[in-house]
């Protein structure tokens, strides 16, 4: 079952049934509200519309929904940090009023925009897809915004525009409307847009059952975790985020058009939407843990239990491990196990083993900085004192006086706080503080790429345990959402694939 041949096969499958119908691009991108909407999320739409150019689909026209749509009012944050004065910018830090003082506000960049990312008109352009589109026709729903907690998890939210959202539950129950031959992929990299993965279940209910409509979806990170990547920050070279990653692998270029070559792991000479995903799975340097469709049908519809002696056992050697694998997944374990000096009888245990050690380290680094942070909120509460006894209508930042002072005589503010007995000390605190959350910030990518290795190695087991007691109904529909991952989004010169030895 899990071959190179099985694999090529499923990309053949996948052209074939696209080639008989077409491609469609719903883009849903943008923020609840304007401070939410970062440039970086602005930008990932026009992004995709340079990979769409770069695989030669001219022939798709996306239609996009960004923030307040069309007659566009200031919805997209900029950072100008640079513009910021010192004098407000120490103030801010030592009262501790700083949220949004950076912050820039524009219309949107983007063109041909067909309407607002709010709830109505995201349900109005489902429900026309719906009717239009026909058997053998392929619809990619690319959102990039901000997501929510579900409760339950299964029934987490994307945050639409004028503070709405959209649950799974209302999103599943519009791609019901349509056509069981029609192919839904979704690609989300908003926060907790793994709950989306249950788009694979009837009216998006794990409880419900498999649905018999052909879909698939590429997340970001899992139900219960933030994911990376929106900044108002205008150095497009620094976005890290899992779409920047996968469009990449896609294309051969990054953001930026230098040459990427994601691994050809089936070896016909393309790169699929799965093969996408295991690049951003190794080469992401974020706190996401990458996620897919077929991770979270094994999650619910195969077990992961070492008492069952039919069963595998988590506690398999990573021989085993790799030899069990489908190629995609064999290729993620091989390579993050020579990450992490991964070997031997007992990987699983082993990578859990470093990961509680991470945790740990965290842990303590957390409880340092919250030290360090508590002094320093006792050094800035006496020199604020101070503040306000020598400029007692700075308590009040809409206060005329205030304007004033920081407009017309601002070195003098900076000069009267830098000349306070405590503010040394202060300073060095939060240089302090800064530095451990940048490292802390280090510790959690490693632990989050480790949980992407924990993830596949358990989705290996739990595939395998499908194939020993699953019901050929439920191999079948494990099969059809294999193959719909394993698609390619369309065909692309061997030129920027790098083959890979089976």
């Amino acid at each position: 079952m899990h071959t190179t041949r099985y694999a090529a096969l499923l990309g053949i499958l996948a052209v074939t049934s696209a080639a008989n119908g077409s491609d469609h691009v719903l883009v849903i991108g943008g923020g609840p509200t304007p401070a939410s909407s970062q440039l970086s999320i602005e930008r990932n739409v026009v992004y995709l519309r340079q990979v769409l150019q770069n695989l030669g689909r001219t022939d798709i026209h996306p239609e996009v929904l960004f923030a307040s749509g069309p007659d566009a009012v200031p919805d997209v944050c900029v950072d100008q940090s640079s513009s910021v004065p010192p004098s407000i910018k120490l103030l801010t830090d030592l009262i501790g009023e700083s949220k949004g003082i950076n912050l820039g506000y524009r219309c949107h960049d983007i063109g041909d925009v067909k309407g607002p990312a709010d709830r109505p008109t995201i349900f109005q352009s489902l429900e026309r897809y719906s009717k239009e589109l026909k058997k053998g026709d392929r619809l990619l729903i690319y959102v990039t915004g901000h997501g929510g907690k579900g409760n339950p998890s299964t029934n987490g939210l994307l945050h639409t525009w004028k503070d709405g959202e959209m649950r799974v539950r209302d999103f599943v129950q519009s791609l019901d409307s349509f056509s069981p031959d029609v192919e839904v992929v979704v690609v989300m990299v908003q926060c907790y847009s793994g709950t989306f993965a249950n788009m694979i279940f009837n009216g998006g209910d794990p409880d419900k059952g498999l649905t018999n409509h052909r879909r698939a979806g590429f997340f970001a990170t899992v139900d219960s975790r933030p994911a990376a990547g929106c900044t108002p920050d205008t150095k497009v070279e620094d976005y890290k985020e899992y779409s920047t990653s996968f469009f990449a692998a896609l294309t051969g270029k990054s953001r930026g058009g230098q040459e990427v070559k994601a691994d050809d792991i089936n070896g016909d000479g393309q790169i699929s939407m799965a093969e996408a995903h295991a690049f951003t799975v190794l080469n992401s340097p974020t706190i996401d843990i990458c996620y897919r469709t077929s991770d979270r049908f094994l999650e619910k519809e195969a077990r992961l239990d070492s008492k069952d002696e039919k069963l595998m056992p988590t506690e398999v050697n990573l021989a085993k491990l790799l030899e069990t694998a489908d190629p995609i997944r064999r290729h993620v374990i091989e390579k993050l196990a020579a990450d992490f000096n991964i070997s031997g009888d007992s990987p699983i245990a082993d990578a859990e083993k470093i990961s509680k050690q991470i945790s740990e380290d965290r842990r303590r680094t957390k409880a340092l900085i919250t030290s360090i942070d508590n002094n320093a909120s006792s050094a800035a509460k006496k020199m604020k004192e101070t503040l306000f006894i020598r400029w007692p209508f700075l308590q009040n930042a809409w206060h005329p006086d205030t304007h004033s002072l920081l407009t017309k005589e601002s070195e003098s503010v900076v000069k009267f706080i830098e000349g306070q007995s405590g503010f040394t000390a202060w300073k060095r605190m939060m240089d302090r503080a800064k530095s451990l959350r940048t490292q802390d910030l280090e510790k959690e990518r490693k632990w989050a790429k480790l949980q992407r290795f924990l993830l596949t190695a358990k989705s290996v087991v739990r595939a395998e345990n499908l194939r020993r007691e699953g019901s050929p109904e439920v191999l079948k529909r494990y099969e059809e959402i294999s193959q719909l991952e394993n698609s390619p989004f369309a065909s692309l010169p061997s030129s920027v694939v790098a083959p890979v030895a089976n």
